[in-house]
């Protein structure tokens, strides 16, 4: 992978590294391991029937498909019907438009507190929370009996790689944002999201763990002067620390 692909895709996950790009004086020599030798490849017998490229016969694919049953444990399963191979094809068209929808850009903070609560607030600009923002989240934060103090604190920026169109795809967009949400949030215990704005509130829910208490609302700043909304967190807010 390429060495700012790489950098970049740690960066989402909050993982800095450091390697050293130049030999100190006086360093010792490395020794590193030999290469292991490249295997010889067999040649290749053509079966009567095929081509001089040595392209098998058409009655040969059936071979292929036997050890491919055996080794899934099906020897006695019957050739494909027309019925699973057009399934088959409708699932890899659905895959190739997913792999070419492209993720629009868009940015949140991530702020993990004590006792498995995490908050996701949409930013539209790279400005810190306000003393206000960060008041209300707190008292949040207490109520449902968890520590305001923050243990991490991270800007994500999607997309990671913005000069390559093909790191903005949705397969890619999901891969990163599970990595980051395990490394970040299961792994240390997490099991409450609060997801503030919108965008999140679409694009990160199916992505987080069914298991997960995941509250989605307005952006902070409407959900701030927003008596309805503020009525709504407080029902979420209730059945949550009830549960607990």
């Amino acid at each position: 992978m390429d060495q700012q692909i790489q950098e970049s895709y740690l960066s989402v996950m909050g993982v800095s590294q450091w390697y050293p790009k130049f030999v100190l004086p006086n360093a010792p020599e490395l020794s590193w391991p030999e290469p292991e030798p490249a295997m010889e490849r067999s040649p290749v017998a053509i079966a009567p029937g095929s081509d001089s490229m040595g392209s098998p016969p058409a009655t040969s694919v059936a071979a292929p498909l036997d050890q491919l049953r055996s080794l899934m444990g099906a020897e006695d399963a019957s050739p494909p019907t027309i019925t699973e191979t057009a399934e088959v094809k409708l699932t890899s068209h659905g895959s190739e438009s997913k792999s070419k929808e492209l993720v629009a850009p868009f940015s949140f903070l991530y702020i993990r507190y004590p006792l498995g609560v995490s908050v996701c607030v949409l930013r539209q600009t790279d400005d810190p929370l306000s003393s206000m923002e960060q008041r209300f989240l707190d008292a949040v934060v207490k109520y449902i009996g968890a520590s305001a103090s923050i243990e991490f604190l991270h800007k994500v920026d999607w997309p990671i790689v913005k000069a390559a169109t093909e790191f903005q795809s949705r397969p890619f967009f999901e891969e990163s944002m599970k990595a980051f949400f395990q490394k970040q949030g299961y792994d240390l215990g997490v099991n409450t999201f609060f997801l503030l704005g919108k965008r999140l509130s679409t694009e990160l829910p199916s992505i987080l763990d069914a298991s997960s208490n995941v509250i989605t609302s307005d952006e902070l700043h409407e959900l701030m002067m927003s008596a309805s909304a503020k009525r709504e967190l407080w029902k979420h807010l209730l059945v949550l620390k009830n549960g607990q």
